[in-house]
């Protein structure tokens, strides 16, 4: 694959995985510290937008993971059925 199509894809997934950790660290705020959120009148509507924007980055992170792990986890391989071929090499292997 062509090296600008993996910095895109890469660029990509750490776009959504650092808007993932900035909504972590509100949503923290929100559920550890809720006394230094100005306006309690709508903290459970922030922390159910936060929750559904979490939803949709892990999402878009597993699909991008699925679909180009090779390229976003290249030291990990691609998940991939287990067959009986590539289980195990042992006898303690009950995979059949």
């Amino acid at each position: 694959m062509d090296e600008n199509i993996k910095k895109a894809i890469n660029g990509i997934y750490y776009q959504y995985a650092g808007e993932r950790l900035q909504v972590l660290a509100d949503l923290g705020i929100l559920l550890e510290h809720p006394q230094g959120v100005g306006d309690h009148a709508v903290h459970s509507k922030d922390i159910r937008e936060k929750l559904e924007k979490l939803e949709h980055l892990n999402s878009m992170l597993d699909t991008i993971n699925e679909e180009y792990g090779d390229i976003t986890m290249p030291d990990k391989t691609k998940p991939t059925e287990t067959t009986s071929e590539t289980c195990c090499d042992d006898e303690s292997c009950d995979c059949e």
